[in-house]
């Protein structure tokens, strides 16, 4: 997508069904990475310096449910998951 004027960036994290503590009501992404993949994923995403994240802590909000909170280069809240089904 493209907008025809520069648009701002977005300073605040989006509240979202894992992540209740965000404060701005706006579109955001839920993106689900496999399990046994999860931890190398968020250990690259952290390690990279140009990638904002909410904190380094893991997140489990239920059982067999792991979740990561990064932004995109506008801002926008990224949650970046794995379950566990077995």
């Amino acid at each position: 997508m493209r907008a025809g004027v520069e648009l701002p960036v977005v300073v605040d994290w989006g509240k979202q069904p894992s992540y209740e503590e965000g404060i701005l009501y706006n579109p955001s992404w839920v993106i689900e990475v496999p399990f046994n993949d999860f931890e190398a994923i968020i250990e690259r995403m952290k390690a990279d310096s140009t990638t904002t994240h909410l904190d380094d802590n893991i997140r489990e909000a239920r059982p067999n449910h792991k979740s990561f909170w990064v932004r995109d280069p506008m801002g926008t809240t990224i949650e970046v998951y794995a379950t566990n089904e077995s």
